[in-house]
């Protein structure tokens, strides 16, 4: 098939440091490259005469603050197109990247990082065996975190021209603060904290270790920060020592806010990312003036909704 036998799409990928996440799929930013091709091709990338199995180790964040260091973002990348082309039972077509970068980085890494996933224009691998051929033809790339706001029921009373908001995104790397005047960014009033999911639960296990001599599988931590709350008695002592690190951790957040200046008891604030839950199920909050955004492709249908807001 040629360029104009093939359907356009806008594809909004959310590279995060735990997870990469689209619109209908969210799975591990993990990835490795074998040496030869498995029985079973579940999760298998074949490129350039590669394999790579989406099931491999995790992406490291301290050696990807810059994401385009490594093959691995733009492997991801692929993988993530796949999914959502197969979503639509499709193998190929004209896409548009919707993609975004954490505040911290964005300035410094955004023409890289275009550059970066835009290295091919025209791209043919196979993944978990089916063929696909894309052509890519534009990326746009946002500010992380700002985009979430998009998909609140409340966006109408963010966008006005009085009116005023703290996002609070809590990932995998890194806790952007951005606060917002008639939904404009004040970059100057920005902060970042490294205080995030990832540091949180190697706190929890360091905190579980030290009391049980256990060690505290992710999946044991995840649910209970999904099910757990801070008034509800916990059922052993591994849900004791976790509710204990929980609160703390949702202290220390809603601690920042004054540590960076900010007021929330007459500023409205938005929690959104992986760690809006934790906040929600065991952090101290006004709820009238807290909303909590925990779709994790929340980021991503904003990132959509901007790329075709202006193009």
């Amino acid at each position: 098939m040629k360029y104009k036998d093939y359907e356009t799409y806008v594809v909004g990928i959310d590279h995060g440091y735990n997870n990469m996440k689209t619109c209908n799929f969210c799975f591990p930013t993990k990835i490795e490259q074998r040496e030869t091709l498995p029985d079973i091709l579940t999760g298998i990338l074949q490129i350039d005469g590669k394999i790579y199995s989406e099931n491999g180790m995790q992406v490291s964040c301290i050696d990807t603050f810059d994401k385009t260091a490594t093959e691995d973002f733009y492997n991801l990348t692929l993988i993530a197109i796949a999914k959502e082309l197969s979503k639509k039972n499709v193998s190929g077509g004209i896409i548009k990247l919707a993609v975004g970068l954490p505040l911290r980085y964005f300035e410094d890494q955004k023409d890289s990082f275009k550059k970066y996933l835009m290295r091919k224009p025209e791209v043919t691998y196979k993944y978990e065996g089916k063929t696909y051929h894309l052509f890519l033809e534009d990326c746009k790339i946002f500010t992380q975190g700002f985009a979430a706001i998009l998909t609140s029921p409340n966006i109408n009373k963010y966008i006005e021209d009085d009116s005023a908001a703290i996002l609070c995104d809590i990932g995998g790397g890194t806790v952007d603060f951005i606060p917002i005047e008639g939904g404009n960014i004040q970059f100057k009033s920005c902060k970042v904290s490294n205080d995030a999911c990832n540091y949180l639960f190697t706190l929890l296990k360091e905190a579980v270790a030290a009391k049980t001599g256990n060690a505290l599988p992710d999946r044991i931590a995840l649910n209970y920060i999904l099910k757990g709350n801070r008034n509800v008695k916990p059922k052993n002592i591994y849900e004791e020592v976790m509710q204990k690190e929980l609160i703390k951790y949702a202290d220390k957040i809603k601690s920042l806010f004054a540590e960076f200046g900010y007021n929330i008891d007459l500023t409205p604030v938005v929690y959104l990312g992986g760690g809006a839950t934790i906040i929600k199920n065991f952090g101290d909050y006004d709820e009238s003036n807290t909303e909590f955004l925990t779709d994790l492709s929340a980021n991503v249908k904003g990132y959509e909704m901007l790329y075709k807001s202006i193009s």
